[in-house]
């Protein structure tokens, strides 16, 4: 049964829908980096209403003070669950700079032409240090290309 609201025109809901299905959608292609490892949405939030209300005025203040193209959603920890309590808006620099320590899913294992194997977690320093272009290596790692100037990527899960 499908539940009518009428807000799925309101501004705040594509960031609520992307919440959602990164927690609960295994066929998201990033919920292996949210749901897959633990994160949940608050049960308050899988009603879009308590979002929007929770939500809405530090949107609009965080809006008018950076505009919308820089007002993002953030989790304070970036371990911790989107609730209330763990949320807040950021621009794309402040959200830059609240990764995770871990970050797992950018781990890789990059194999050269010899067969000589490396665990590589910085995508761009490989790159560079490579002579690679970043753009293929992730087409390698995310996309499905075969490899790249004899080297074959792995993506470590």
């Amino acid at each position: 049964m499908t539940t009518k609201h009428g807000l799925s025109r309101h501004e705040l809901y594509p960031r609520w829908s992307t919440i959602k299905d990164r927690c609960l959608n295994p066929k998201d292609k990033d919920y292996e980096r949210y749901g897959g490892r633990g994160i949940k949405i608050c049960n308050r939030w899988l009603d879009v209403n308590n979002f929007i209300e929770d939500m809405y005025d530090s949107y609009l203040l965080h809006v008018e003070e950076f505009g919308k193209k820089q007002t993002s959603i953030d989790r304070i920890d970036v371990n911790g669950n989107y609730e209330p309590s763990n949320c807040k808006w950021a621009t794309y620099a402040e959200q830059n700079k609240n990764k995770r320590a871990d970050c797992r899913w950018r781990e890789f294992e990059a194999i050269d032409s010899n067969g000589n194997k490396y665990f590589c977690n910085n995508q761009k320093q490989f790159a560079k240090d490579n002579n690679l272009s970043l753009y293929s290596l992730k087409q390698c790692l995310f996309h499905g290309k075969e490899g790249y100037k004899g080297w074959k990527f792995i993506l470590i899960k």
